[in-house]
């Protein structure tokens, strides 16, 4: 296959994700294969790290966890996102964050696969991106950006810019 998105360092492992439905793993150091996994359908959304989970999403708008460790299946069967993705995934520890068509941002326990909490926004771009700082998610929506706890999703802090914000909030030391 070829490769389609950014690789991923994780643990020592290099993740990397093809067209051909195959997350790759690979010994950062030696660049000897550990694992792989083949998915049941494209994989669509970049894999993020929640715990000891790789989590990514596929082309039929669902979620899907394996075990970093060997690429095994965390989860009996995927989860669903019946309103489709919107933007990146973003993880904080054994939580995974993603956005819906419908403006709404979910988070979700790898551990578990149950929802933890879910927020609405009334603005979003396409690509949106959640800047994961501490215990707290920013987002940008429309001229404000957001920042919202990652144990309940509530807000912390909101900034008005005044004008359309077109790329994803970032932030240094």
């Amino acid at each position: 296959g070829n490769f389609k998105s950014r690789v991923t360092v994780i643990d020592g492992l290099a993740i990397a994700t093809a067209d051909n439905k195959t997350i790759y793993a690979v010994d950062a150091k030696t660049g000897e294969s550990r694992w792989s996994y083949i998915a049941a359908s494209p994989i669509y959304k970049e894999p993020v790290f929640a715990s000891k989970f790789i989590v990514f999403g596929m082309s039929d708008n669902s979620l899907m966890a394996i075990n970093a460790s060997d690429g095994q299946p965390a989860w009996a069967a995927p989860i669903k996102v019946f309103d489709g993705f919107l933007g990146k995934l973003a993880a904080h520890q054994s939580n995974v964050f993603y956005f819906t068509n419908s403006y709404e941002m979910v988070s979700v326990s790898a551990t578990t696969q149950k929802v933890n909490w879910k927020q609405r926004f009334s603005v979003l771009g396409p690509d949106t991106e959640v800047l994961n700082l501490s215990d707290n998610l920013y987002v940008n929506t429309g001229t404000y950006v957001v920042g919202m706890s990652t144990l309940n999703g509530r807000k912390v802090y909101e900034a008005n810019a005044n004008e359309p914000l077109a790329f994803a909030p970032a932030a240094n030391g």
